[in-house]
């Protein structure tokens, strides 16, 4: 693990991290305010070369997919998990009906963040699109071809997977698999700070968002766990307060810049206000506050 790429880029230096992401284009006439039926944020308001969160749910409210949506011009991509682009297409062509909208899979395609503006890296393929996907302000680029993750690539990453899983685990942010599942409500994993706007039209799974909005919490919480010491908490171990089970843990690794470990886990609402340790198979794991 790398802790000079971490500490620089929460500093807020200058970094490059090439990843695959699944990845679909949505063209037509129709095709904002098709998609603002559809998912939780307000896609009118994303202007063209922007970029937003956003998440698609069934009637009840659980999560289809999380997805970052920017604004081409002329089509919007979004880019979710790799693997889960095929649900998502099917999720949305099922309330195409008389929309004159089309969605197609895009291949081909890694994505490239770049923490801090990579001038002397990037100037040959544009300008890059404004995005917060990692809590940071950064860039996406969307690179064609094999070339993107090659050593000798303006895109060649320096950071690998437990570097990349510390840095989402840092900034609170939620992953496919691990924190966000069919499950999950996208108010439980955070996702009200940037994916989800309260004050936009109806979308499937927006009488929902409103009660949790008007009722002022949700059931249970996505928080951000540390040890005393090195000890890294088991992913999926129980979260326990005395002798009851108060949650679970999603994500889990060592962080490099305090040498201590580091999770992301689930808390019930009730203990997650009025508690700030919790037990993990006997390891101590202190709750740190939003802000901190």
């Amino acid at each position: 693990m790398n802790s000079d790429v971490i500490s620089k880029v929460m500093s807020g230096g200058k970094s490059l991290i090439t990843f695959d992401r699944g990845l679909l284009r949505v063209t037509g006439r129709d095709r904002v305010r098709f998609l603002n039926g559809q998912v939780t944020n307000d896609v009118s308001k994303v202007l063209v070369g922007e970029n937003a969160y956003a998440a698609t749910c069934t009637a009840k409210g659980k999560m289809i997919a999380d997805f970052w949506i920017t604004n081409r011009g002329d089509e919007f991509w979004l880019d979710t998990a790799k693997g889960l682009e095929g649900t998502l297409k099917e999720r949305l062509e099922k309330y195409l009906i008389a929309d004159e909208v089309e969605i197609s899979v895009i291949e081909g395609y890694s994505l490239c963040h770049s923490f801090g503006m990579i001038e002397e890296r990037l100037e040959t393929f544009g300008k890059g699109v404004r995005s917060f996907r990692f809590g940071i302000l950064g860039f996406d680029y969307w690179i064609q071809g094999r070339d993107a993750k090659a050593d000798s690539s303006p895109f060649h990453s320096e950071w690998d997977a437990n570097d990349f899983k510390c840095l989402r685990i840092l900034n609170r942010i939620p992953e496919w698999g691990r924190e966000l599942s069919p499950e999950i409500l996208p108010p439980e994993a955070g996702m009200d700070r940037n994916g989800i706007r309260y004050d936009k039209g109806c979308y499937v799974g927006q009488e929902v968002m409103a009660r949790i909005k008007s009722i002022g919490h949700v059931s249970k919480l996505l928080v951000l766990l540390e040890s005393e010491s090195e000890v890294v908490p088991a992913e999926g171990v129980k979260l326990m307060v005395e002798e009851k089970i108060v949650g679970w843990v999603t994500s889990s690794v060592l962080n490099p810049l305090t040498g201590k470990g580091v999770a992301l886990g689930y808390l019930s609402w009730m203990m997650a206000k009025s508690v700030s340790v919790v037990k993990a198979d006997g390891l101590s794991l202190t709750i740190r506050p939003e802000n901190a």
